[in-house]
């Protein structure tokens, strides 16, 4: 493979992985919100917006009530409608992955100004790679440092990658990327948890060191980041003595979870593996 083809597939993988970001919903992340909340006991005529936004996260993953996606979707829908700023997360997620990306773009652009956190950085994101609005460098830097100084772990990583190859106007610095992709992982990034993990999974020779990186990749793939599990699938699929068993089953677990996210690389696998049955067939 030349280099340009090797970049380009590169810039694919990250497009791909931010259009997941931004069609994947938040729920209010890690948090003890739910701890104590019952839908079951709710109601809805007399609850608030938030109490309302709670029980449509409960009912999009069956949390102590019956699953019904399509009731928190519709819901998440309303209460957007309203100027419920978490629920204009979650309902821009939506119309993301319906392809109604100006709707989206703006209800998403609604939440930031509502002081969503989250929404911010997907803007960030939008803006430095051109994604359903025009592209500004110099604005999505400038968000993306905003949300690094208040520790929001998926800025910081993001703020290392830019400082690993010099884009968004930084300057290459490999030592400040470096400390920033440290300090991404102690903040528990799932896209920073992936890359450390995978470095010190494949560099590593010490056992326990490899054990401590397949859990951090292990643990980035159940929150949803489809690198993590293309990789893991990649490691099912071998094995890694000491540390993992080959299994096929696992592997194709991974892969199908990262294919049906829409993720070039598990996608452009899945037809490489389909092709090599076909020859065999």
């Amino acid at each position: 493979m030349v280099a340009s083809d090797l970049l380009k597939e590169i810039q694919q993988a990250s497009i791909s992985s931010i259009e997941i970001e931004l069609k994947s919903y938040y729920l209010l992340g890690d948090t003890t919100e739910f701890d104590d909340f019952n839908p079951e006991l709710v109601s809805l005529p007399l609850a608030s917006p938030f109490e309302k936004y709670k029980y449509a996260c409960c009912k999009y993953v069956g949390y102590k009530t019956r699953e019904n996606e399509k009731e928190a979707k519709d819901m998440w829908e309303a209460l957007s409608n309203e100027g419920e700023v978490h629920s204009m997360l979650e309902h821009s997620a939506t119309l993301f992955a319906k392809k109604e990306n100006e709707q989206a773009f703006k209800c998403l652009l609604g939440a930031s100004k509502k002081g969503s956190i989250t929404a911010i950085f997907r803007i960030a994101l939008c803006y430095l790679n051109g994604l359903y609005v025009k592209k500004d460098e110099a604005k999505g830097l400038q968000l993306m440092k905003l949300l690094a100084d208040k520790k929001y772990p998926d800025a910081v990583y993001f703020l290392s990658i830019m400082y690993a190859v010099g884009e968004g106007g930084l300057p290459f610095d490999e030592k400040k990327s470096e400390e920033l992709l440290l300090q991404a992982v102690k903040l528990e990034s799932k896209f920073a948890l992936t890359e450390y993990g995978f470095r010190m999974f494949v560099t590593s020779n010490d056992v326990s060191e490899k054990e401590k990186a397949f859990k951090m990749i292990r643990d980035s793939a159940d929150i949803g980041d489809p690198r993590a599990m293309t990789m893991l699938a990649v490691i099912y699929a071998k094995g890694e003595e000491g540390v993992v068993d080959e299994s096929a089953e696992q592997s194709r677990v991974y892969l199908s979870l990262a294919h049906d996210l829409g993720y070039t690389p598990a996608i452009n696998m899945v037809k490489v593996l389909m092709n090599n049955d076909a020859d065999n067939n």
